[in-house]
């Protein structure tokens, strides 16, 4: 069975474009399956605990647990977008259980 492998990178996350749409559609049409690969959630949720703590170098597990909630509403909310672009149920499953924030880089 062939389908379509689409990769977001959570990074940078931006509104889906008018072609994107397009071409998710030319794939619904042809009976294709689209499967979204979302990657850099750990980058997601360090952004998220940078924006709850700002710059501390040692954020309170509260603040952990605060931005990886903040990311997974974000994950929801775009995976709603992906449902109204693809007309279709779109599952999210995670691929890594690490549980654990990377460690900021100065």
């Amino acid at each position: 069975m062939h389908q379509c492998r689409y990769c977001i990178s959570l990074e940078d996350v931006r509104p889906l474009q008018t072609a994107e749409n397009t071409f998710f559609k030319f794939f619904q049409d042809k009976g294709i399956p689209l499967v979204f690969v979302l990657t850099k959630f750990d980058k997601l949720v360090r952004d998220k605990l940078d924006e709850i703590a700002g710059d501390e170098d040692h954020p309170t597990e509260w603040e952990r647990q605060r931005a990886k909630q903040d990311a997974s509403s974000f994950v929801e909310v775009f995976r709603t977008d992906l449902e109204n672009a693809t007309g279709k149920g779109v599952k999210v499953q995670a691929v890594s259980k690490k549980g654990e924030l990377p460690k900021k880089h100065h």
